[in-house]
């Protein structure tokens, strides 16, 4: 995790994502659970524009991954306001988006766990 250029101290988390073909999709949304205290999910890098609370559609360069394609891009988050949270344990999601409905054969491999490992002093 690194700070986010010109982002007034905010981070910049890596995401790297590898679609296994698994749940057909228009569209992912990335989504960052249990964030410490103070820590608010601002966009994405590359951009895709506002985010819905703590959640935002992944830019992807082309409509769909094909099976076994990766995309890489960031979270941007605001550090936490306690010390004591810069190694919090963190969850990153990525759920697909398509239309009808279609259950995605294994979900458990849409969530990975990361340590924050941050200077909350910049």
């Amino acid at each position: 995790m690194t700070e986010f250029p010109g982002g007034d101290g905010n981070l910049r988390v890596p995401v790297t994502i590898r679609y296994g073909g698994d749940a057909p999709h228009n569209s992912f949304w990335v989504q960052a659970n249990s964030l410490p205290a103070g820590s608010v999910f601002w966009h994405t890098d590359p951009g895709s524009g506002p985010v819905g609370s703590d959640g935002a559609l992944v830019p992807l360069p082309e409509l769909r991954l094909m099976p076994g394609e990766e995309y890489s891009f960031a979270v941007v988050i605001s550090p936490p306001t306690d010390p004591a949270d810069a190694t919090k344990l963190v969850d990153i999601e990525l759920t697909t988006s398509w239309y009808p409905e279609t259950p995605d054969i294994d979900p458990s491999d849409n969530v990975v766990r990361t340590t924050l490992a941050v200077d909350t002093n910049g």
